[in-house]
C-alpha cells in the first residue's frame, strides 16, 4: 500500500488542477456549473490514471501512510470549523461574495442591472451620487468597468473564488469556505512530502508537517477565506514534482511531473497577484541546473520547464489584466514603478 500513496497523491493533485481549469474557464465563459464541473474532472482524472497506470513511484522511501493520517488529523483538530465569512467590505468580503456571485449567476461578468434600466433617463446622475463611492468604484472591491458605468468587475483574482463557488453549488450556501480546508490539508501533506523529498529521512518529513500543522499563522488562514493558504499549496505542489523529477534515478523519472510543476504554478499565477515574486526562483533554478547539472538531459527538461513557468506567468498577466485591470494595474503599479 505505502508504494501507492504517491500516486493516490499525484491523482489528487492531478483532480485539483483539472477542476481549477475547468472551473476557472468555465466561470470566464459563463457557464460555471459547479456539478458539471465537479464530474467532469472526476472523469478526467479518471483517464489521467488510466493512462498513467503502467507508471512506476519514485523512487526512494516509501510515504508512511500513518504519517498522512497524523497530519490529516491534525491539521483538522486546529483548522474546524472554518469561518462563514458573510459580512464586511475587506478581502475576506469580496471572495466570498464573488464566489457566490458565481455560484448564482455561472460567470464573473457584473453587471448593475439598476444603472442599464435607467438608462437615457434623468434619474441617473441621481443614482451615481447615491449608489457609487467614486467614478471608479461601485462599492469596496468591486470597479467600475467601461466609460457606461454599467459594467463592473471585481477586483481580486477569480479562481479561489471558483473553488468556493463549487463548494456552494454541491453542499449549499454556508459551506464555500470549507474549499479553503481542503487547500489547507494539501498543504501540510505537500510541505510534509517536500521535505521527505529533500531530506530522504520520515522523521524529519513528520517534524515539518507537524510543524506547519500546528503553526497558529496557518491555522487562521486556513479558516480566513483569502488567498494565502491556496497559494501555498500550488507552490508547495509545484516544487515537489519538480524536486521528484530532479532527484529520481533515470529509470524512475517521469516528465509529466514537470508538466505537473508547470500547471501547478499556472494556477498559482492566476489565485494571486503576486506571483511574480516566484519567477526569480524560477530563473535561478534554470540557471543553476544549466550551470551545475552534469546530466544534460536532466538540465535540458528542467530549462522547458523553467521556459514554460514563465510563459504561463506571461499568460497570468493577460488574464489578469483583461478580467482584472483595475486591481492588476494598482498592483503593478505600486510593486515597479520604483523600479
Amino acid at each position: 500500500m505505502d508504494k501507492r500513496i504517491d500516486k493516490l497523491l499525484e491523482l489528487l493533485v492531478v483532480w485539483v488542477l483539472l477542476t481549477s481549469v475547468l472551473g476557472l474557464t468555465a466561470a470566464l465563459a459563463g457557464y460555471f456549473l459547479a456539478p458539471q464541473v465537479f464530474l467532469l474532472s472526476l472523469l478526467l482524472t479518471g483517464c489521467y490514471e488510466w493512462w498513467t497506470r503502467a507508471g512506476k513511484s519514485p523512487s526512494g522511501r516509501p510515504i508512511d501512510w500513518r504519517h498522512l493520517a497524523v497530519l490529516l488529523l491534525i491539521g483538522l483538530f486546529f483548522r474546524v470549523p472554518a469561518y462563514n465569512c458573510v459580512l464586511g467590505g475587506q478581502d475576506e468580503g469580496v471572495y466570498v461574495n464573488m464566489a457566490h456571485y458565481i455560484a448564482r449567476t455561472g460567470e464573473i461578468a457584473v453587471r448593475d442591472d439598476s444603472l442599464q434600466k435607467l438608462q437615457g433617463t434623468r434619474y441617473v446622475a441621481t443614482y451615481l451620487s447615491d449608489n457609487r463611492l467614486d467614478a471608479n468604484q461601485f462599492m469596496p472591491g468591486v470597479y467600475v468597468d467601461g466609460k457606461d458605468g454599467v459594467r463592473l468587475q471585481f477586483q481580486f483574482y477569480h479562481l479561489f473564488p471558483v473553488w468556493m463557488a463549487l463548494a456552494v453549488g454541491i453542499f449549499g450556501g454556508a459551506s464555500g469556505v470549507w474549499a479553503l480546508t481542503l487547500f489547507a490539508l494539501i498543504s501540510i501533506l505537500f510541505f510534509y512530502r517536500l521535505a521527505l523529498e529533500i531530506s530522504k529521512s520520515p522523521r524529519v518529513a513528520m517534524v515539518a508537517g507537524i510543524l506547519l500543522a500546528v503553526c497558529p499563522l496557518h491555522a487562521f488562514f486556513s479558516k480566513f477565506p483569502v488567498t494565502e493558504v491556496p497559494t501555498l499549496a500550488f507552490s508547495l505542489i509545484g516544487f515537489t514534482y519538480l524536486a521528484m523529477y530532479h532527484n529520481a534515478s533515470v529509470a524512475d523519472r517521469r516528465r509529466r511531473w514537470l508538466w505537473i510543476s508547470c500547471a501547478a504554478f499556472a494556477m498559482l499565477f492566476v489565485t494571486r497577484i503576486s506571483g511574480f515574486m516566484y519567477m526569480p526562483f524560477v530563473i535561478a533554478i534554470a540557471f543553476a541546473s544549466m550551470v551545475a547539472d552534469e546530466d544534460r538531459k536532466r538540465s535540458r527538461a528542467v530549462m522547458i520547464w523553467a521556459v514554460a513557468t514563465a510563459i504561463l506567468y506571461l499568460v497570468s498577466v493577460w488574464y489578469g489584466l483583461k478580467w482584472s485591470g483595475h486591481y492588476s494595474k494598482d498592483i503593478y503599479r505600486t510593486s515597479f514603478d520604483p523600479i
